[in-house]
């Protein structure tokens, strides 16, 4: 299940694993759940280091939690809430699909990821190239 649905919007998974519920629905009682629940979130080492090097204007996140999710784990961490966040609500297509990242790089004039899954990456770098 945790392959499935790592990256993607709670939705998709659902859809995924049990199409005869009502998807909506059930993501909305999770992202409730979820939202609230900051247990064993922590900080990545060297993250607060990062950020503080880097202007503002600089970084962004491309998630696919929902945004009320990643700012809740961003206050429980300390760490500051960046001027670009995408979030699942931010795109119509959730990852692998790399509509996140593209629509970061827009908004960014350079950009970095870190932990994107191989198929995610191919996809990525195909699009990048279509639009240089």
């Amino acid at each position: 299940m945790l392959s499935l649905a790592h990256g993607r919007r709670t939705a998709e998974t659902i859809r995924l694993v049990a199409p005869h519920l009502d998807a909506e629905v059930e993501a909305a009682a999770i992202e409730a759940a979820e939202a609230a629940d900051t247990e064993g979130v922590v900080e990545m080492r060297g993250a607060r280091a990062l950020l503080a090097a880097l202007p503002p204007t600089a970084w962004a996140i491309a998630t696919s939690n929902s945004r009320r999710r990643a700012i809740m784990r961003l206050h429980r961490t300390g760490l500051p809430i960046p001027r670009i966040l995408i979030s699942a609500e931010s795109v119509q297509q959730g990852k692998p699909h790399p509509e996140a990242y593209l629509s970061t790089a827009e908004q960014l004039a350079h950009l970095y990821v870190v932990a994107l899954p191989a198929q995610a990456e191919a996809r990525l770098r195909v699009h990048l190239k279509a639009h240089v």
